[in-house]
């Protein structure tokens, strides 16, 4: 059925663009052979924003379109976007939690706009770049060992000194490391 007017064309226009259907099927017969998995690639990606958000949302038309916009726009690799999906979950949750982030930041049709997409992608990376940093950098202290501690362990603690004699200062319970310093004080 041809449209009558240029209204009647718009707006037909606009409802092919808004049904993931029709953008898959005429996709499909446009030759592109990704678009035959389209519907079980978008069904899945929703269900990792699902069991990631907590958010258990029906698959809607409108999210449909946007998940597969997503995946057109990101180069068709359903892993990577998944795994950018958990990562922004992860992250927005830890926000939301802390009172840094609206919960609004989880909605759906929020998260999938690109720009906000991209941009929430960057800064969970960012942020989990700096707390893997962060973490490392706090194991790694190391307290200086008193001289002679472990001709004293051996003297004080023979029983635990087989134990660790294989270990540095650092790796001893804690109790034992401020045992050693007290007595090689003395």
């Amino acid at each position: 059925m041809k449209p009558r007017n240029s209204a009647e064309a718009a707006a037909s226009a606009v409802q092919r663009h808004l049904a993931p259907e029709n953008a898959l099927q005429a996709a499909a017969k446009r030759g592109e052979s990704h678009v035959e998995d389209g519907p079980a690639i978008v069904a899945g990606l929703h269900a990792k924003f699902c069991r990631y958000s907590g958010l258990p949302l029906a698959l809607r038309p409108e999210f449909q379109r946007l998940w597969w916009d997503l995946y057109v726009d990101r180069g068709r690799d359903a892993d990577a976007i998944g795994e950018d999906v958990r990562i922004v979950c992860v992250y927005l949750r830890s926000q939301i939690e802390r009172d840094k982030r609206n919960p609004g930041a989880l909605r759906l049709v929020n998260l999938l706009q690109p720009d906000q997409f991209e941009s929430d992608v960057a800064e969970a990376r960012m942020m989990r770049g700096k707390g893997a940093r962060k973490a490392a950098g706090a194991s790694k202290t190391v307290d200086a060992a008193p001289p002679g501690w472990r001709a004293y362990l051996e003297d004080q603690y023979p029983d635990h000194a087989a134990d660790y004699r294989d270990k540095t200062f650092n790796e001893l319970p804690g109790q034992l490391q401020r045992a050693c310093r007290e007595g090689c004080r003395e």
